[in-house]
């Protein structure tokens, strides 16, 4: 998969988790309509032979299916027959999760295949063999630690996120050279201060529906919590939308921690509950939009961000757990 193939709306094929790098999830044929689509019938059925829920979304290239399980294993299919081609297990060894494993998909870019594993680690495997050539270790998965989310690769680099923000863990999103695996930067979803994360009180949401906050006594408390954001939350479990055009990644930053008890976390607990904008060749923050400050519900996060036009103007928009 190159990068020319990752920018146009899918066809045929279906190259990365999000049809395309703008994670539009749309597609421009018309073999199946509404006339019919109730006369479908299965063509072939393939058992993973493992249990748990099916999160994946397949990517296809070149007549080849690439899908995840519950627990990361990588498959490598024949789209037309079904056929395993091959598999590979990352073998997680310690996992701290709170809701049972799951795992979003792979990205397939320049002859490989990447996929994040249960105990927080970045794998790379040949693309025709499944064979690995590198992988890197995100975070300590006994401190809470682990990885779910489909990662992005684009212009030879590869970008994923680490979930687990209900054990507490510092949210980030990492970017790693395609071909070696060398780290090239990290970008923390919880600030490094306590004003940062604290943020601006905010009463209500940015369509001013008020959040029932005490910011009194937040601000009363702030002081002996100000450690909080080291075990803020803010992990990042969907794919990234990227635009080309201005090197820019769009991600949406998940809830704070501890997930339901606000009274411990004084303030607006940035960037969590936020679409932020990252310079995708440093990972330096060009922009943020909180929706969900200080969240007690449990709300934030949800879909990929995904980008669109209209009048010639560029959005960036996703659907929240919000309903909106």
């Amino acid at each position: 998969v190159a990068d020319s193939d990752l920018t146009r709306t899918p066809d045929a094929r279906w190259p990365a988790n999000g049809g395309s790098l703008a994670n539009h999830r749309f597609s421009r044929l018309q073999q199946v309509n509404r006339s019919n689509v109730s006369s479908l019938v299965p063509v072939w059925l393939h058992s993973t032979g493992i249990e748990g829920a099916l999160e994946t979304t397949p990517v296809v290239v070149d007549n080849t299916l690439y899908a995840t399980t519950a627990r990361g294993r990588v498959l490598a299919l024949n789209a037309a027959t079904g056929e395993r081609l091959w598999s590979r297990d990352p073998d997680p060894g310690t996992v701290t999760l709170c809701c049972g494993p799951s795992n979003k998909g792979v990205s397939v870019y320049s002859r490989m295949v990447y996929v994040s594993s249960l105990d927080a680690r970045l794998v790379a495997l040949d693309a025709r063999s499944g064979e690995p050539r590198w992988e890197a270790a995100l975070a300590d998965p006994a401190l809470g630690y682990s990885a779910t989310m489909a990662p992005l690769a684009a212009d030879g680099r590869v970008f994923v996120g680490v979930s687990g923000q209900r054990y507490g863990i510092r949210g980030f999103l990492a970017a790693f050279d395609a071909e070696s695996g060398e780290e090239l930067w990290r970008w923390h979803s919880i600030p490094a201060d306590s004003p940062g994360w604290w943020g601006q009180w905010r009463a209500t949401d940015p369509f001013g529906t008020p959040l029932d906050r005490d910011i009194r006594g937040e601000r009363a408390d702030s002081f002996v919590t100000r450690w909080t954001w080291g075990v803020g939350g803010g992990g990042i479990a969907t794919t990234p939308a990227y635009d080309p055009e201005n090197d820019r990644l769009y991600v949406n930053v998940e809830g704070p921690a501890p997930v339901v008890d606000g009274g411990v976390r004084p303030g607006d607990n940035l960037y969590t509950g936020s679409i932020v904008a990252l310079d995708a060749r440093t990972g330096d923050l060009v922009w943020y939009a909180q929706y969900l400050p200080h969240d007690v519900w449990g709300l934030a996060g949800g879909s990929p961000p995904f980008l669109f036009e209209r009048g010639g103007e560029r959005y960036v928009a996703f659907a929240g757990r919000t309903g909106w």
